[in-house]
């Protein structure tokens, strides 16, 4: 979700902002160079008030903590363990801990360096993302859009549902919750090679 919104950040912003190095997510013109965007569980941005967006950052730093803490463990193997699998356990990712490829998906993960993953975590907290709602309705209009959630990732379903509202394609993916590509690989790619197909005609 976080890849998702780093390009959802690149879509809607002008090649002059980012020839700027400008570091917000703030949406501008749209790309030029976007033929179509396809977004798979990624938050285009708080609409909440600050408090919220406080309480959220305020989980990012506990969150980037405890990354650094695995940069400084003794035993960093058993720490990112340990990490994961809180991690994975949230509710947002279903039963993901069940899937045959969990083990590989939590081999991929341990090899980041956590030091590095603590500091994404904070510059790129959804609390410091812009609410880009109404830009993403307005691309929509404009060129093919579709945005991709998993039936049981609640959070992520619901806000599919509002996109719908506002005209931008979606499709909740049945059986799958965040982690979509480690869940339902074969149906992802099915989807995206369809939505890839519709441009071409």
């Amino acid at each position: 979700s976080l890849g998702g919104r780093v390009l959802l950040a690149w879509a809607l912003s002008s090649a002059d902002s980012l020839s700027q190095k400008s570091t917000s997510f703030a949406p501008c013109n749209p790309n030029p160079r976007l033929k179509a965007l396809c977004l798979t569980a990624a938050h285009p941005g708080l609409t909440s008030t600050l408090e919220v967006r406080q309480q959220r950052f305020t989980q990012d730093i506990q969150i980037a903590q405890q990354l650094e803490a695995i940069a400084s463990s003794l035993t960093p193997v058993e720490s990112w363990e340990h990490f994961l699998n809180r991690w994975y356990g949230l509710p947002l990712f279903g039963r993901v801990q069940e899937h045959p490829d969990y083990a590989q998906l939590k081999r991929r993960r341990s090899r980041h360096d956590p030091t590095r993953l603590a500091s994404v975590v904070l510059q790129a907290s959804n609390a410091l993302q812009q609410d880009a709602h109404q830009r993403l309705a307005e691309f929509a209009q404009t060129k093919p859009c579709l945005y991709v959630a998993g039936a049981e990732d609640a959070k992520y379903a619901d806000l599919a549902t509002q996109l719908a509202q506002s005209n931008i394609p979606a499709v909740l993916m049945p059986g799958v919750a965040h982690a979509i590509p480690t869940e339902n690989s074969m149906g992802y790619g099915r989807l995206l090679a369809q939505f890839f197909a519709s441009l071409r005609q």
